[in-house]
Protein backbone atom coordinates (compact mmCIF):
# COMPACT_ATOMS: atom_id res chain seq x y z
CA UNK A 1 0.00 0.00 0.00
CA UNK A 2 1.04 3.67 -0.95
CA UNK A 3 2.57 5.65 1.89
CA UNK A 4 0.72 8.77 3.04
CA UNK A 5 2.62 11.86 3.24
CA UNK A 6 1.91 13.69 5.95
CA UNK A 7 3.48 16.96 6.51
CA UNK A 8 4.83 18.57 10.05
CA UNK A 9 2.64 20.78 11.63
CA UNK A 10 2.46 24.29 10.59
CA UNK A 11 2.84 27.34 12.31
CA UNK A 12 -0.73 29.03 12.62
CA UNK A 13 -1.28 32.35 13.74
CA UNK A 14 -3.28 32.41 16.81
CA UNK A 15 -6.55 34.42 15.14
CA UNK A 16 -6.89 31.24 12.77
CA UNK A 17 -6.18 28.70 15.38
CA UNK A 18 -8.89 30.13 17.73
CA UNK A 19 -11.41 30.64 14.60
CA UNK A 20 -10.99 26.47 13.48
CA UNK A 21 -10.93 25.35 16.90
CA UNK A 22 -14.41 27.38 17.64
CA UNK A 23 -15.79 25.94 14.26
CA UNK A 24 -15.17 22.82 14.83
CA UNK A 25 -16.55 22.85 18.80
CA UNK A 26 -19.83 24.57 17.01
CA UNK A 27 -20.33 20.74 15.49
CA UNK A 28 -23.27 18.74 16.60
CA UNK A 29 -22.11 15.79 17.91
CA UNK A 30 -22.00 12.69 15.66
CA UNK A 31 -20.85 9.26 16.98
CA UNK A 32 -17.47 8.79 16.28
CA UNK A 33 -16.27 7.90 12.99
CA UNK A 34 -13.06 5.96 11.97
CA UNK A 35 -10.46 8.63 11.64
CA UNK A 36 -6.54 8.39 10.68
CA UNK A 37 -4.39 11.26 10.99
CA UNK A 38 -4.49 12.97 7.99
CA UNK A 39 -3.04 16.59 6.75
CA UNK A 40 -5.30 19.84 8.04
CA UNK A 41 -4.87 22.83 6.63
CA UNK A 42 -4.50 24.62 9.78
CA UNK A 43 -2.07 22.32 11.30
CA UNK A 44 -4.76 21.43 14.06
CA UNK A 45 -7.72 19.14 14.17
CA UNK A 46 -10.15 19.05 17.49
CA UNK A 47 -11.95 15.58 18.18
CA UNK A 48 -15.34 14.48 18.41
CA UNK A 49 -16.95 17.40 20.54
CA UNK A 50 -19.73 18.72 21.77
CA UNK A 51 -23.70 18.85 21.46
CA UNK A 52 -24.86 22.62 21.33
CA UNK A 53 -28.36 22.27 22.31
CA UNK A 54 -31.03 24.77 23.83
CA UNK A 55 -33.89 24.17 25.00
CA UNK A 56 -36.80 26.76 26.08
CA UNK A 57 -38.06 25.40 29.30
CA UNK A 58 -41.74 25.81 30.03
CA UNK A 59 -44.55 28.53 28.34
CA UNK A 60 -44.65 31.23 29.98
CA UNK A 61 -44.21 34.58 27.77
CA UNK A 62 -41.08 34.89 25.26
CA UNK A 63 -38.79 37.95 24.16
CA UNK A 64 -39.79 40.59 22.29
CA UNK A 65 -37.58 40.48 19.09
CA UNK A 66 -35.92 44.67 17.70
CA UNK A 67 -39.16 44.30 14.99
CA UNK A 68 -41.81 45.21 18.50
CA UNK A 69 -43.60 41.68 17.38
CA UNK A 70 -44.31 39.78 20.37
CA UNK A 71 -42.81 36.04 20.21
CA UNK A 72 -45.02 34.08 22.56
CA UNK A 73 -42.27 30.05 23.39
CA UNK A 74 -44.63 27.02 22.60
CA UNK A 75 -44.47 24.85 25.50
CA UNK A 76 -41.68 22.77 26.19
CA UNK A 77 -41.45 19.15 25.08
CA UNK A 78 -41.73 16.75 27.72
CA UNK A 79 -37.82 16.02 27.67
CA UNK A 80 -36.79 19.75 27.42
CA UNK A 81 -38.20 19.98 30.72
CA UNK A 82 -36.85 16.57 32.14
CA UNK A 83 -33.20 17.40 31.10
CA UNK A 84 -33.51 20.82 32.89
CA UNK A 85 -34.97 19.01 35.91
CA UNK A 86 -32.36 16.35 36.07
CA UNK A 87 -29.39 19.21 35.40
CA UNK A 88 -31.33 20.54 38.92
CA UNK A 89 -31.82 17.26 40.60
CA UNK A 90 -27.75 16.72 39.97
CA UNK A 91 -26.56 20.14 41.48
CA UNK A 92 -28.78 19.77 44.46
CA UNK A 93 -27.54 15.92 44.69
CA UNK A 94 -24.02 16.45 44.26
CA UNK A 95 -23.97 19.91 47.03
CA UNK A 96 -26.13 18.14 49.42
CA UNK A 97 -22.77 16.34 51.22
CA UNK A 98 -20.50 19.72 51.44
CA UNK A 99 -20.31 22.70 53.76
CA UNK A 100 -22.72 24.51 51.46
CA UNK A 101 -26.00 22.54 52.07
CA UNK A 102 -27.22 24.30 54.37
CA UNK A 103 -26.91 27.39 52.12
CA UNK A 104 -29.14 26.23 49.51
CA UNK A 105 -33.17 26.43 48.63
CA UNK A 106 -35.31 23.79 48.91
CA UNK A 107 -35.08 21.89 45.69
CA UNK A 108 -38.96 21.59 44.88
CA UNK A 109 -39.12 25.88 44.63
CA UNK A 110 -36.71 25.62 41.96
CA UNK A 111 -38.54 26.59 38.54
CA UNK A 112 -36.25 26.16 34.93
CA UNK A 113 -37.03 28.77 32.73
CA UNK A 114 -34.23 27.94 30.12
CA UNK A 115 -31.45 25.46 29.36
CA UNK A 116 -28.31 25.30 26.93
CA UNK A 117 -25.82 21.92 26.66
CA UNK A 118 -23.03 22.76 25.02
CA UNK A 119 -19.03 21.70 25.13
CA UNK A 120 -20.48 19.08 27.59
CA UNK A 121 -21.71 21.27 29.88
CA UNK A 122 -24.93 21.65 30.76
CA UNK A 123 -26.40 24.96 32.12
CA UNK A 124 -30.35 26.09 33.64
CA UNK A 125 -31.46 28.80 34.15
CA UNK A 126 -33.82 28.90 36.96
CA UNK A 127 -36.03 30.86 39.58
CA UNK A 128 -37.26 30.45 42.79
CA UNK A 129 -39.68 32.50 44.16
CA UNK A 130 -38.92 34.52 41.39
CA UNK A 131 -34.87 35.27 42.19
CA UNK A 132 -32.77 33.58 39.27
CA UNK A 133 -30.52 30.87 39.93
CA UNK A 134 -28.24 29.24 37.61
CA UNK A 135 -26.94 25.49 37.49
CA UNK A 136 -24.04 24.29 35.78
CA UNK A 137 -22.83 20.85 35.62
CA UNK A 138 -20.17 18.64 33.83
CA UNK A 139 -19.10 15.26 33.50
CA UNK A 140 -17.44 15.64 36.99
CA UNK A 141 -18.41 18.54 38.64
CA UNK A 142 -21.86 20.85 39.72
CA UNK A 143 -21.75 24.56 40.21
CA UNK A 144 -24.41 26.50 41.47
CA UNK A 145 -25.13 30.70 41.60
CA UNK A 146 -25.93 31.86 45.06
CA UNK A 147 -30.05 32.90 45.30
CA UNK A 148 -28.85 35.52 47.16
CA UNK A 149 -26.37 37.14 45.14
CA UNK A 150 -26.70 40.33 43.64
CA UNK A 151 -25.57 40.35 39.88
CA UNK A 152 -22.40 42.49 38.71
CA UNK A 153 -24.17 44.92 36.52
CA UNK A 154 -23.02 46.39 33.64
CA UNK A 155 -22.62 50.02 33.63
CA UNK A 156 -25.74 51.89 33.09
CA UNK A 157 -27.86 48.61 32.10
CA UNK A 158 -30.36 45.82 33.42
CA UNK A 159 -27.99 43.28 32.49
CA UNK A 160 -25.77 41.74 34.35
CA UNK A 161 -23.67 38.66 35.55
CA UNK A 162 -24.58 36.07 38.28
CA UNK A 163 -22.23 33.16 37.43
CA UNK A 164 -19.09 33.18 35.12
CA UNK A 165 -17.25 29.55 35.45
CA UNK A 166 -13.62 28.29 34.12
CA UNK A 167 -16.22 25.85 32.33
CA UNK A 168 -16.75 28.60 29.79
CA UNK A 169 -20.11 29.13 31.27
CA UNK A 170 -21.49 33.37 31.58
CA UNK A 171 -24.95 33.67 33.08
CA UNK A 172 -27.12 36.41 34.44
CA UNK A 173 -29.70 38.83 34.21
CA UNK A 174 -30.73 40.39 31.08
CA UNK A 175 -32.24 44.23 30.82
CA UNK A 176 -35.58 43.71 29.46
CA UNK A 177 -34.96 46.15 26.38
CA UNK A 178 -32.35 44.19 24.81
CA UNK A 179 -34.09 41.60 22.27
CA UNK A 180 -31.42 40.65 20.60
CA UNK A 181 -28.03 40.78 22.36
CA UNK A 182 -24.37 40.16 21.83
CA UNK A 183 -21.81 38.57 23.79
CA UNK A 184 -17.79 38.77 22.88
CA UNK A 185 -14.92 36.99 24.55
CA UNK A 186 -11.13 37.57 24.33
CA UNK A 187 -8.85 35.18 25.91
CA UNK A 188 -5.44 36.17 27.22
CA UNK A 189 -4.06 35.01 23.98
CA UNK A 190 -5.93 38.10 22.49
CA UNK A 191 -8.34 35.43 20.36
CA UNK A 192 -12.20 36.91 20.15
CA UNK A 193 -15.49 34.95 20.09
CA UNK A 194 -19.18 36.77 19.24
CA UNK A 195 -22.07 35.17 19.31
CA UNK A 196 -26.04 35.71 20.01
CA UNK A 197 -26.88 35.23 23.72
CA UNK A 198 -29.35 32.73 24.68
CA UNK A 199 -32.15 34.15 26.43
CA UNK A 200 -35.44 33.76 27.81
CA UNK A 201 -37.87 35.63 30.84
CA UNK A 202 -34.80 38.44 32.19
CA UNK A 203 -32.56 35.10 32.21
CA UNK A 204 -29.64 34.86 29.95
CA UNK A 205 -26.95 31.92 29.23
CA UNK A 206 -23.55 32.22 26.98
CA UNK A 207 -21.33 29.09 26.74
CA UNK A 208 -17.86 30.17 25.34
CA UNK A 209 -15.23 27.97 23.33
CA UNK A 210 -12.58 30.48 24.62
CA UNK A 211 -11.38 30.49 28.04
CA UNK A 212 -12.97 32.69 30.43
CA UNK A 213 -10.32 32.97 33.03
CA UNK A 214 -9.02 36.38 33.00
CA UNK A 215 -10.38 37.05 29.95
CA UNK A 216 -12.42 40.45 28.74
CA UNK A 217 -15.85 40.08 28.58
CA UNK A 218 -18.31 42.85 26.64
CA UNK A 219 -21.99 43.03 25.49
CA UNK A 220 -23.89 44.64 22.77
CA UNK A 221 -27.31 44.80 23.41
CA UNK A 222 -28.01 44.91 19.46
CA UNK A 223 -25.84 43.30 17.40
CA UNK A 224 -24.33 46.57 15.89
CA UNK A 225 -24.61 48.45 19.12
CA UNK A 226 -21.95 49.48 21.62
CA UNK A 227 -19.76 46.66 23.25
CA UNK A 228 -20.20 47.66 26.76
CA UNK A 229 -17.53 45.78 29.25
CA UNK A 230 -19.10 42.77 31.48
CA UNK A 231 -17.92 43.09 35.51
CA UNK A 232 -17.19 39.36 36.78
CA UNK A 233 -19.45 38.19 39.46
CA UNK A 234 -17.88 38.59 43.22
CA UNK A 235 -18.83 35.86 44.32
CA UNK A 236 -18.20 32.06 42.51
CA UNK A 237 -21.03 30.81 44.09
CA UNK A 238 -20.92 27.23 45.12
CA UNK A 239 -19.07 24.41 43.42
CA UNK A 240 -17.96 20.56 43.54
CA UNK A 241 -15.73 19.30 41.22
CA UNK A 242 -14.00 15.52 41.38
CA UNK A 243 -10.54 15.65 41.63
CA UNK A 244 -7.59 13.65 39.26
CA UNK A 245 -6.78 10.34 40.92
CA UNK A 246 -3.06 10.58 39.47
CA UNK A 247 -2.53 14.12 39.17
CA UNK A 248 0.22 15.03 37.11
CA UNK A 249 2.48 18.56 37.30
CA UNK A 250 3.12 18.24 33.50
CA UNK A 251 -0.43 17.94 32.69
CA UNK A 252 -1.88 20.32 35.42
CA UNK A 253 0.86 23.03 33.61
CA UNK A 254 -0.19 22.17 30.47
CA UNK A 255 -3.86 22.24 30.89
CA UNK A 256 -3.10 26.15 32.60
CA UNK A 257 -0.95 27.05 29.62
CA UNK A 258 -4.16 25.90 27.30
CA UNK A 259 -6.47 27.87 29.46
CA UNK A 260 -4.67 31.56 27.67
CA UNK A 261 -7.16 30.45 25.15
CA UNK A 262 -9.04 27.39 25.28
CA UNK A 263 -11.77 26.51 27.46
CA UNK A 264 -10.71 23.34 29.63
CA UNK A 265 -14.10 21.43 31.50
CA UNK A 266 -12.69 20.01 34.22
CA UNK A 267 -9.36 20.62 34.40
CA UNK A 268 -9.17 19.45 37.55
CA UNK A 269 -10.45 16.15 37.09
CA UNK A 270 -7.70 14.42 34.54
CA UNK A 271 -5.61 11.84 35.05
CA UNK A 272 -2.39 12.27 32.26
CA UNK A 273 -2.40 9.15 30.24
CA UNK A 274 0.20 8.36 27.32
CA UNK A 275 2.82 11.02 26.76
CA UNK A 276 5.45 11.43 23.72
CA UNK A 277 7.70 14.33 23.02
CA UNK A 278 9.64 15.66 19.82
CA UNK A 279 11.83 18.28 18.86
CA UNK A 280 10.47 20.32 21.95
CA UNK A 281 6.69 19.72 21.68
CA UNK A 282 4.61 17.46 23.67
CA UNK A 283 1.17 15.50 24.01
CA UNK A 284 -0.25 14.49 26.91
CA UNK A 285 -3.16 12.28 26.83
CA UNK A 286 -5.79 12.56 29.50
CA UNK A 287 -8.76 10.35 30.85
CA UNK A 288 -11.48 10.63 33.34
CA UNK A 289 -15.16 9.01 34.07
CA UNK A 290 -16.61 11.00 31.36
CA UNK A 291 -13.79 10.43 28.44
CA UNK A 292 -10.31 10.84 27.35
CA UNK A 293 -8.74 14.41 26.27
CA UNK A 294 -4.82 15.77 24.63
CA UNK A 295 -3.39 18.06 26.13
CA UNK A 296 -1.24 19.66 23.00
CA UNK A 297 2.00 21.90 23.54
CA UNK A 298 3.74 23.44 20.73
CA UNK A 299 6.58 26.12 20.15
CA UNK A 300 3.54 28.24 19.06
CA UNK A 301 0.77 27.78 21.34
CA UNK A 302 -0.55 25.39 23.78
CA UNK A 303 -4.29 24.05 23.43
CA UNK A 304 -6.49 21.22 25.12
CA UNK A 305 -9.46 18.93 23.05
CA UNK A 306 -11.65 16.96 25.36
CA UNK A 307 -14.01 13.97 23.65
CA UNK A 308 -16.79 11.56 25.09
CA UNK A 309 -15.78 8.31 26.33
CA UNK A 310 -15.05 6.54 23.48
CA UNK A 311 -17.64 4.28 21.72
CA UNK A 312 -15.36 1.05 21.34
CA UNK A 313 -11.87 0.12 21.70
CA UNK A 314 -9.51 -0.12 20.28
CA UNK A 315 -9.97 2.81 18.18
CA UNK A 316 -7.73 5.63 16.57
CA UNK A 317 -8.29 9.52 18.13
CA UNK A 318 -7.25 11.91 15.24
CA UNK A 319 -5.65 14.79 17.11
CA UNK A 320 -3.28 16.10 15.46
CA UNK A 321 -1.13 14.39 12.59
CA UNK A 322 2.42 15.14 13.72
CA UNK A 323 3.95 16.66 16.31
CA UNK A 324 8.04 18.54 16.36
CA UNK A 325 8.07 17.06 12.60
CA UNK A 326 7.36 13.33 12.81
CA UNK A 327 4.30 11.69 12.55
CA UNK A 328 1.86 10.49 15.80
CA UNK A 329 -0.33 7.96 15.80
CA UNK A 330 -2.53 8.04 19.10
CA UNK A 331 -5.81 5.89 20.30
CA UNK A 332 -7.64 4.05 22.87
CA UNK A 333 -6.84 0.25 23.45
CA UNK A 334 -8.86 -2.52 24.90
CA UNK A 335 -9.81 -2.14 28.92
CA UNK A 336 -7.23 -4.72 30.80
CA UNK A 337 -4.97 -3.49 28.37
CA UNK A 338 -0.95 -2.70 29.67
CA UNK A 339 1.02 -2.47 26.53
CA UNK A 340 0.90 -1.62 22.63
CA UNK A 341 2.79 -2.03 19.63
CA UNK A 342 2.25 -1.17 16.64
CA UNK A 343 3.07 -4.20 13.45
CA UNK A 344 4.81 -2.07 10.33
CA UNK A 345 3.88 -3.68 7.01
CA UNK A 346 7.49 -5.03 6.32
CA UNK A 347 6.94 -6.64 9.80
CA UNK A 348 8.84 -4.15 12.46
CA UNK A 349 7.31 -2.90 15.65
CA UNK A 350 6.68 0.65 16.98
CA UNK A 351 6.09 -0.04 21.06
CA UNK A 352 3.68 3.09 22.08
CA UNK A 353 3.83 4.59 25.25
CA UNK A 354 0.45 2.96 26.92
CA UNK A 355 -0.88 4.16 29.58
CA UNK A 356 -4.42 4.70 31.63
CA UNK A 357 -5.96 2.49 28.20
CA UNK A 358 -4.56 4.98 25.86
CA UNK A 359 -1.37 5.08 23.53
CA UNK A 360 0.87 7.23 21.75
CA UNK A 361 4.15 6.65 18.77
CA UNK A 362 5.80 8.70 16.90
CA UNK A 363 6.68 7.29 13.59
CA UNK A 364 9.90 7.60 11.71
CA UNK A 365 7.81 7.57 8.28
CA UNK A 366 4.67 8.42 7.12
CA UNK A 367 2.46 5.04 6.70
CA UNK A 368 -1.29 4.71 6.24
CA UNK A 369 -2.28 3.53 9.88
CA UNK A 370 -4.84 1.10 7.55
CA UNK A 371 -1.62 -1.01 6.72
CA UNK A 372 -0.74 -1.28 10.35
CA UNK A 373 -1.57 -3.78 13.17
CA UNK A 374 -2.17 -2.80 16.53
CA UNK A 375 -1.36 -6.14 19.02
CA UNK A 376 -1.70 -4.98 23.08
CA UNK A 377 -0.81 -7.51 26.13
CA UNK A 378 -2.63 -7.60 29.63
CA UNK A 379 -0.37 -7.39 32.82
CA UNK A 380 0.57 -11.19 32.21
CA UNK A 381 1.85 -10.01 28.82
CA UNK A 382 -1.22 -11.79 27.19
CA UNK A 383 -1.95 -10.53 24.09
CA UNK A 384 -5.74 -9.76 24.38
CA UNK A 385 -6.07 -7.99 20.92
CA UNK A 386 -4.40 -8.29 17.58
CA UNK A 387 -5.84 -6.43 14.66
CA UNK A 388 -6.48 -3.46 12.93
CA UNK A 389 -6.11 0.30 14.80
CA UNK A 390 -9.31 1.17 13.76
Amino acid sequence: MDDIEIPAAREVPDVVRARVHVQVFRQIQEPPKRRYALPVAAGVVAAALAVGLVAVVGSDSGTTPASGKRETAQPAAPSEADAANADLDRCWSGLRGTPFAGQLPPRERVVPVLRVSQLQVNVVAARVDGKPIFCETTPKGVRLSKLDAQPSMVTGTGTGTLLVSPNGTIAGVLDPTWADPYLSVTSRSKNTIREAVKHKDGLFIFRSALSTINSTITVQPTPDGLALPVPYPPDPGFSITSQARYPSPELTECARKATDSTTVVDSDSWDAAATVRAGGDRIILATNSGGVAACVEQQSYTDFYAMPEPERRPMLLGIIPSIGGKPLLTGVIPLGGRSAELILPGGGTIQANTARGTYAALLESNIDPRAMTLRVRDNSEKVIYEGPLT
